[in-house]
């Protein structure tokens, strides 16, 4: 049977430009880690282009591709261009309008992010485990996109970052909205200890809905005040099946505890290996990056030196695009082997 993936376009054109190559390469990893190697093909099916593909679709698959970052719409495609849409039984999305809604100044696209996300699981242990839910750490978290976007994936998140105003402004927008849409929740506050350093922790406990927040079936959201190494010795009882970061595009990553100014390589080279030990077997880090201050090559180099062991090759190398002028986006991946 052959199947068509609509893709919704994107505001920002030279992104768009983009988004076929990068939709792609996620929909590749997604049908090959359920096992389907289709070929993937653009095509204009009625005047709508679509990326299409033939292969056997069950529900779990189908579930699995309604979370593609970019996806508008999901239909069969008849012999004659008719499309037949494939939306019903698509799951609800609680938590999902959250990035969206916070705005500010260098805030990543939350589309990319959902992206990032998506490679990571797709490559990992846990995909087939896509709809439970998993942990998933951002160890320079900002204002908490990609933990926001997790949360609207049903995962765990867990969340750290030396700039406490930034840390503020996620808990008192998270608050807000979780206050404006009703949502039983509550805070807790406690202090952890790593070393001879005590880490203010911030964890939200929240669910989808009264009911599954009565019945237990709950979220968290966890913000740390520390630096990238710290926040994996805090987290170590909650492993990460996921570390998606989206690191600092400038050439020096300022926020870094005690050495403001350091060089970006060398804080990866400071706090990949122990975000590897708070990561589960079979997890996968993924980082996006300016490849005009680190290329992609020595990203992977350095992952490999921290004891994961980097993809490459394949829909892995063809994910670098253009953001602004001096900001050319790339991401890498490596699992725990």
């Amino acid at each position: 049977m052959k199947y068509a993936l609509l893709r919704a376009p994107h505001p920002n054109a030279r992104y768009e430009a983009s988004l076929d190559t990068l939709c792609q390469a996620e929909t590749a990893r997604l049908l090959s880690a359920f096992g389907v190697q289709a070929g993937l093909e653009y095509e204009n099916i009625g005047g709508l282009k679509a990326l299409t593909f033939c292969c056997e679709l069950n529900e779990r698959l189908q579930q699995a591709l309604y979370t593609l970052s970019s996806l508008y719409a999901l239909a069969g495609a008849g012999p004659n261009g008719e499309l037949h849409p494939l939306m019903e039984g698509a799951p609800a999305r609680p938590f999902y309008d959250l990035p969206a809604i916070l705005k500010y100044k260098g805030k990543t696209n939350e589309n990319f992010t959902r992206f990032l996300i998506n490679m990571a699981l797709f490559s990992s242990a846990a995909a087939s485990r896509f709809d439970e839910p998993l942990t998933l750490w951002d160890p320079m978290c900002g204002r908490g996109t990609t933990l926001f976007c997790a949360l609207g994936r049903g995962y765990h998140a867990c969340g750290g970052d030396l700039d406490e105003r930034a840390l503020k402004e996620a808990s008192a927008f998270f608050k807000s909205y979780l206050r404006t849409g009703r949502f039983k929740h509550e805070v807790r506050r406690h202090s952890q200890t790593v070393g001879k350093q005590a880490v203010a922790v911030e964890e939200f406990v929240t669910a989808a809905s009264t009911e599954a927040y009565r019945e237990g079936r709950t979220l968290t959201l966890a913000l740390a005040a520390c630096d990238g190494a710290t926040f994996a010795r805090a987290f170590k009882k909650h492993p990460a099946d996921l570390v998606v970061c989206d690191l600092p595009y400038g050439v020096q990553h300022s926020g870094d505890a005690g050495r403001r100014g350091s060089d970006l390589e060398k804080t990866l080279r400071r706090v990949l290996p122990v975000w590897r030990e708070g990561m589960k077997q079979g997890g996968v880090l993924a980082l996006s990056f300016n490849s005009y201050t680190l290329p992609r090559e020595r990203v992977r180099e350095l992952m490999q030196e921290a004891g994961l062991a980097p993809f490459a090759g394949g829909e892995y190398d063809t994910l670098c695009h253009w953001v602004e002028q001096a900001v050319l986006r790339d991401a890498a991946f490596a699992v725990k082997a």
